[in-house]
Formats: C-alpha cells, structure tokens, sequence
C-alpha cells in the first residue's frame, strides 16, 4: 500500500526550485520497502528504498524524497533514499542498480 503526504522542498540548496520554475507538485504517494541502518564509525546512516505509483512525475517523486528526508533528518547524519516503481518486484529492488530516482542528505565528513 502506498501512502506519503505533506509539502516537500528539494534535496539541496543547489537543487533548489528557481523563482521562474516553482515546485508545486505534491509527494507522490509512497511504500517504504526497506529501511536499513548502514552507520559506520561516527556517522548514524540510514538508507530507504521507496516504491512509487509507475509514471509518476518527477516532481512528486523529488517531493516524496524530501518529505522522508525531512521527517527524519534529526535522527540520521546520511540520508540515501533509492526510488523504484510500485510494480518493480522485490527480487528486482533487491539486485537491481537501476533506480527511478535517489535523493541524499549528509552531514558526514
């Protein structure tokens, strides 16, 4: 089942939308399908794998990423989340390196 809902903002200040370009789409509705703590020395990571609606918009897809970022950002120094379509088969998100989007935070050195 899919669920995801709330504003979202872009995943760095250099992605950030331009005035002439606003991002007005919201979260594309998601499943999380695995989260997995991958820390390592002194940086708390995280990494999540999301399935999205197949065909939906970048800008949704952007938007769900940014609305997990956000909600966990206080928790983790490394956020990767890895985004695959909802009919893509868990075999397949398990071996697969071809993604419909990745989105990343870190504050680790």
């Amino acid at each position: 089942m899919l669920s995801g809902c709330g504003g979202g903002a872009s995943v760095s200040e250099q992605d950030a939308p331009s005035e002439k370009a606003p991002m007005d789409s919201s979260p594309a509705a998601y499943e999380i399908v695995e989260e997995k703590n991958i820390s390592y020395a002194n940086c708390r990571r995280v990494a999540y794998k999301i399935k999205v609606a197949d065909g939906a918009s970048p800008e949704s897809v952007e938007a769900a990423q940014q609305q997990i970022i956000d909600e966990q950002i206080s928790n983790w120094d490394d956020i990767t989340v890895w985004t695959y379509n909802e009919s893509d088969t868990d075999e397949y998100i398990k071996n697969s390196r071809f993604t419909v989007d990745m989105a990343e935070y870190s504050t680790c050195q």
